[in-house]
């Protein structure tokens, strides 16, 4: 088991709702996390309301095996109807064959006109219908963006590499022949997906190029496809990256990448960032979510200097690290309690009706933006979830 993984397993089972928000919050873009310890997250996702929702923004880059999706469709089951939208908003964790072992089960949830399109891609038969479906999602992708046919146009690109029919030659290729357009289309998009099924170094230089563009998309679509990497490559690239004007992603994507390597680049980051109290919030937060002892020295220094930007909750994150960790600290408690009346208040003004403001036009946070809701959270950890 990777020692990620080693450090943070026995703590899974934790009744301390803080610790456990904080773990979840640390797998959320990892990729590899075994198949039992999703199911038993699946598990606790139906013990509360805060659990439920630690759980189900935090697991969505979980490949669902047996085990969770056996837990996944208990869930679906014993749902309301509100929160059973939310678990089926995992319905992309289940690759398309799994779906149809289980459709008896599924049926009820899944919509006849959802099971349709899975069909018309799983049933062919040639190389060319299937990409025939490909190029018809990829003009309704163009026409008007929709995340529903993008996650059929994902299931397609599935299959393509599933039958051999997609090479990561031409994956690599088709993404630096958009690159070289005027802008990257839909079609590059859905390859700098596929090549998470390729995870080689040579590739990474050229994904890391596409951290610094102009589109939330992209951006997104090429970080979540370097986690599969999880190679030291990715920190050399990154690294340059998170010195720069828009360094808050690529630091995002250092705490993601859970390796040694990456953990020395945050705490060499650390020491060269003595004036950036924002920039060494997140670095601090990125050496917490790896859970190491290593950063011990590091994350007691700012936290004994007391000053935060308030970008991270720190008594969270603090707090958390040294449980896990299983070290002492005086002011335990003390964080423990500050993060608990935060998220008191916070799930007091998630259950408020909306208020109604006249219209006003406002720019997208990005995931590692303070929430636009006033809530002092992240947008990925908040509305964004």
């Amino acid at each position: 088991m990777h020692s990620f993984l080693q450090r943070i397993k026995d703590h899974i089972h934790t009744k301390d709702d803080t610790v456990f928000r904080v773990l979840m919050y640390s797998i959320s873009n990892y990729p590899y996390v075994p198949d039992d310890i999703t199911a038993e997250l699946l598990k606790y996702s139906r013990q509360s309301q805060e659990r439920r929702m630690a759980v189900l923004s935090n697991i969505e880059k979980a490949a669902f095996g047996e085990a969770s999706i056996g837990e996944w469709i208990k869930c679906l089951k014993d749902a309301d109807t509100k929160e059973r939208k939310n678990y089926l908003n995992l319905v992309s964790n289940v690759e398309l064959e799994k779906l149809f072992e289980h459709r008896s089960e599924l049926e009820p949830f899944i919509p006849e006109k959802d099971w349709t399109s899975y069909e018309k891609i799983r049933n062919v038969s040639e190389e060319e219908e299937l990409y025939m479906i490909y190029a018809d999602l990829l003009q309704d992708l163009s026409a008007e963006y929709s995340s529903r046919v993008h996650d059929f146009a994902k299931r397609a690109m599935d299959e393509l590499i599933k039958r051999e029919w997609l090479t990561e030659e031409e994956a690599i290729g088709a993404v630096e022949e958009s690159m070289s357009a005027p802008y990257l289309d839909y079609n590059g998009l859905l390859n700098i997906y596929a090549l998470r099924y390729f995870p080689d170094d040579r590739y990474v230089s050229t994904l890391a190029k596409l951290l610094t563009v102009d589109e939330d998309l992209i951006v997104d679509e090429t970080g979540n496809t370097l986690n599969y990497f999880q190679s030291d490559a990715v920190v050399d690239e990154l690294y340059p990256l998170c010195k720069g004007d828009d360094s808050v992603y690529p630091i995002g994507l250092l705490s993601e990448t859970k390796t040694d390597y990456a953990l020395a680049a945050l705490r060499n980051l650390y020491e060269e960032s003595a004036d950036d109290l924002e920039l060494r919030e997140l670095i601090v937060e990125g050496m917490c979510l790896h859970f190491s002892e290593e950063a011990i020295q590091e994350v007691e220094a700012f936290m004994e200097e007391g000053v935060f930007s308030g970008m991270v909750d720190m008594d969270e994150t603090a707090y958390a690290y040294f449980k896990v960790i299983n070290r002492e600290h005086p002011d335990l408690m003390l964080w423990k309690s500050e993060a608990e009346d935060r998220e008191e208040q916070f799930f007091d003004m998630m259950s408020q009706p909306p208020l109604r403001k006249p219209f006003e036009k406002v720019e997208k946070a990005g995931q590692n933006d303070p929430c636009p809701c006033g809530s002092g959270k992240k947008y990925k950890k908040c509305c964004g979830a």
